[in-house]
């Protein structure tokens, strides 16, 4: 008996714990928007060989890009500051979250 209220109070546990499928869909859906690949800055014209460069010193996202300072980007090697320009202002155009404005 007494192994039975304990699985039956573990299984009450776990029940608590596990999100309903609602829930997972929107943290799913969350995260998809909160970690955006660099890889779509491709799709905006962006070159290829300027987002290998971006990913060589390790901005993966467009956050990362975001967040780093438009003098730390001209200091990749091959990026001049038009080229920064253009990639922050795609960026700015890709970010969705709360910190971004139109």
């Amino acid at each position: 008996m007494f192994q039975l209220l304990i699985q039956s109070n573990n299984m009450q546990m776990m029940e608590q714990i596990v999100p309903r499928q609602d829930d997972q869909i929107k943290l799913n859906d969350y995260e998809m928007n909160f970690y955006q690949d660099i890889e779509l800055l491709q799709g905006h014209g962006i070159n290829v060989a300027d987002i290998k460069k971006l990913l060589g010193v390790g901005i993966c996202t467009i956050k990362g890009i975001m967040m780093t300072t438009r003098k730390r980007l001209c200091d990749v090697k091959g990026l001049s500051e038009a080229k920064v320009d253009k990639i922050k202002e795609v960026a700015c155009k890709l970010l969705t979250g709360p910190f971004a404005s139109d």
